[in-house]
């Protein structure tokens, strides 16, 4: 099979896997928030565990329309699409901060732990703006650089936590799969097509590792 006929694949397979693992995500969520009857349970607020779902959601659906229209129909998705899907991925990191920072119970560390978690939106809000006009590449430098940098506090914040090796290990995918994507993106028609793909679909291991440690007999 040609390489680009095994990219199309891949993607196609990809963004089918990730869609259908955040839709689980918000099933299962929505389920246990139905069950409960109120919007926090023994394990904490729901309410950021069905954002990160909902943005994994947009980021695969979007981008699994997209590289249809460009494969199947032989056109250009509308940039207005690239932007929404990359949008919703590079919030990922800022629900992650918070979902990390939200639990802090020394006064000072709940004040830096909020300045923190607003900064992680805004980056995140700024990279947005400057996708939907135009500057994708500046957006996820943005995004690679400012959420790099911004998990030395992160960690410094949550170093003392019992839950620090879980905790962690999900920023550190959200992160990823951020850098991923603009490596990638900095690097089409300059590598093969296995760069594209694992920066575009590196989000599948960060559904894999919430599953795995908040909702383990799913998997």
């Amino acid at each position: 099979m040609p390489p680009r006929n095994v990219a199309v694949l891949a993607h196609l397979v990809g963004f089918l896997i990730g869609a259908a693992l955040y839709a689980m995500l918000f099933a299962l969520v929505a389920r246990r928030r139905v069950r409960i009857g109120r919007p926090t349970t023994e394990v904490g607020d729901d309410r950021l565990p069905l954002l990160t779902a909902v943005l994994g959601l947009i980021w695969n659906v979007t981008m699994l329309a997209a590289y249809a229209i460009r494969d199947f129909a032989g056109r250009e998705p509308d940039p207005t699409l690239i932007a929404t899907a990359y949008s919703a991925l590079g919030f990922l990191p800022a629900v992650v901060v918070h979902s990390v920072l939200r639990s802090q119970s020394r006064a000072e560390a709940r004040r830096a732990a909020r300045a923190f978690i607003w900064l992680a939106y805004a980056i995140s809000t700024i990279s947005t703006i400057l996708l939907y006009q135009g500057g994708s590449v500046l957006a996820l430098q943005i995004l690679t650089w400012s959420y790099a940098l911004l998990t030395i506090p992160v960690l410094l914040l949550t170093v003392r936590r019992r839950a620090v090796p879980a905790d962690w290990s999900i920023l550190a995918l959200a992160v990823f799969a951020v850098s991923a994507l603009h490596l990638s993106h900095a690097e089409v028609g300059h590598e093969s097509w296995v760069i594209e793909v694992i920066g575009h679909h590196s989000s599948i291991a960060l559904i894999f590792a919430i599953l795995y440690l908040d909702f383990r007999f799913a998997l």
